[in-house]
């Protein structure tokens, strides 16, 4: 997926029928924005799932 999304950086990826990854990728400084969208016939959703570790490792 690395080489698709450099190729397209400023376009949404299909990652599945109807799931757009429409995020950003930052691969020198190793970050990246995951946001997806999913649309419908009728409707659309914007889900962001967050940074990668939402649970604080002191808990464990």
């Amino acid at each position: 997926m690395e080489d698709e999304v450099k190729q397209n950086a400023f376009r949404p990826v299909e990652v599945e029928k109807n799931i757009f990854w429409v995020g950003f990728a930052d691969f020198e400084a190793g970050f990246s924005n995951n946001p997806y969208l999913v649309i419908s016939d009728k409707d659309a959703m914007l889900i962001d799932p967050g940074p990668g570790n939402p649970v604080p490792s002191r808990l464990f």
